[in-house]
């Protein structure tokens, strides 16, 4: 094992093209599949409404075309939002389907924005189409009061969708707000259904993508059901009890979680993470939510082990969990380590409590009798070598398994001291796979200074939990 405190140095700052190359990583790692269920909800809705309504497709006229393209856009852009609220849904099934929870909530993204560029277009095109008749038309159609119930409220739904997207995006809303803001969507979710169910002539031309989408929004409101049942109740959960609780670093707890019930065993693979709400137990009121948590012990057997870190309100008040706190467990999710080749040298970067993934593959190699056939080198950034979780665990893993070895930084003064030290410890780095956990904002810097030496993006493997 090597230790190393880094040395202070000036080209610590971070360039306006590291948050590009973190969501060129997550485009390129979601791949296809991050898109397919946006194309299929835009093909069901577009062929629903054109094999029904000649009008749309063979449209007459420049105003024509433009009013058939607003409907159009409407209709997909209805189908798309449907599609982002089934997409938000952690069930395991899904989780496997993608590839990992952060591609699935990728493709809800790519379908969510989607959407919204749908149907902002859609009240856009029908007043260009209503300007080639006269301007006067224009001017009331883009007017929502005078017009109807039904299309005050498509506006509203409009501007409800707006600012979910504006909460999404914008990384300043505290998570708390965020996520009461992305519950309130449900209202203007409710203003668009009343909308397309007034206004879509469903009797008439049309009436079998009218159908098709008003199912189809029925369908988007037990998604709706099923997240909120997710986030709040047992609903594809499992029943553990806190067997151990104790101090890991002055703000991070250690806890064991075991089962309450004899059953089949909880398995997971090394890497892979769960979201777990704790019930009021002594010491800890309980904060109804599910956080996710990445499994810092190695697979086998019933129990497993979490490292809690204070990063907001709910998880400091986790520091004052206790044995006999009741759990709620759902998942496992993710596959850092899905497709690792351990014949090839490796490089693993852990950024704070982001190390947790790397205790538990470190822990499941010790606990093999295959030894990796190539180097692995482990690198523990921590500012606070004081307040580093798990060090104990992963120095005693690495100490037991050939070929791992631990280098431990003090990184206190960014990025280009993590490379210089990664670079004279464990290049060339072309020739090496890459793993990295750790806050957005560390993964942003790695994966640039990562592309600068020349390390292809297929040779990078993370997950991100900042789920929005």
């Amino acid at each position: 094992m090597a230790a190393v405190t880094l040395a202070s140095t000036a080209a610590a700052k971070t360039s306006p093209a590291k948050s590009a190359s973190l969501w060129r990583r997550d485009l390129r790692a979601a791949g296809v599949r991050a898109w397919l269920p946006s194309l299929a909800a835009v093909v069901l809705a577009l062929v629903s409404w054109l094999i029904d309504w000649p009008a749309l497709a063979q449209p007459a006229g420049l105003q024509g075309v433009l009013r058939a393209l607003g409907i159009l856009t409407g209709a997909a852009g209805t189908a798309l939002w449907v599609a982002s609220l089934v997409l938000m849904l952690r069930f395991r099934a899904l989780d496997q389907r993608f590839g990992g929870l952060d591609r699935q909530y990728f493709a809800h993204h790519i379908a969510g924005t989607l959407a919204y560029l749908m149907l902002l277009a859609h009240p856009v095109l029908l007043v260009a189409a209503a300007w080639i008749a006269s301007p006067q038309s224009a001017a009331a159609l883009a007017q929502p009061w005078g017009q109807g119930a039904a299309v005050i409220a498509g506006w509203l739904a409009l501007a409800g969708l707006m600012a979910m997207m504006f909460a999404t995006f914008y990384g300043g809303i505290a998570y708390g707000r965020w996520k009461r803001l992305h519950a309130a969507s449900a209202l203007a979710y409710v203003f668009a259904l009343a909308h397309v169910a007034e206004l879509l002539p469903a009797w008439g031309e049309g009436r079998l993508g009218a159908i098709v989408l008003v199912v189809a929004m029925a369908g988007g409101f037990v998604a709706i059901a099923l997240r909120r049942q997710l986030d709040r109740t047992a609903l594809d959960a499992r029943s553990f009890i806190v067997e151990r609780a104790m101090r890991a670093s002055p703000t991070t707890i250690e806890v064991v979680l075991a089962p309450t019930a004899a059953g089949a065993p909880f398995t997971f693979a090394a890497g892979q993470f769960v979201f777990v709400a704790f019930d009021a137990g002594p010491g800890y009121a309980g904060c109804r939510d599910y956080h996710p948590f990445t499994i810092a012990s190695a697979p086998g057997g019933a129990r497993f082990t979490l490292l809690i870190r204070a990063l907001g309100g709910c998880t400091a008040r986790m520091q004052g969990l206790a044995t006999g706190t009741r759990a709620r467990v759902q998942g496992p999710y993710g596959g850092m380590f899905r497709d690792a080749d351990f014949t090839r040298p490796q490089v693993w970067i852990g950024g704070g409590i982001g190390i947790t993934p790397f205790i538990a593959m470190a822990e499941a190699l010790t606990a093999t009798t295959a030894v990796p056939a190539a180097s692995i080198d482990v690198y523990m950034l921590a500012r606070d070598p004081h307040d580093a979780p798990g060090l104990a665990a992963l120095r005693a893993a690495v100490a037991r398994t050939p070929n791992l070895r631990l280098i431990e930084l003090t990184a206190n003064e960014g990025p280009q001291a993590v490379r210089a030290a990664v670079l004279a410890t464990s290049g060339p780095l072309v020739a090496r796979d890459f793993y990295l956990c750790g806050p957005p904002g560390m993964q942003e810097a790695t994966l640039a200074w990562l592309a600068a030496e020349g390390v292809p993006g297929a040779r990078i493997h993370a997950e991100r939990f900042d789920f929005r």
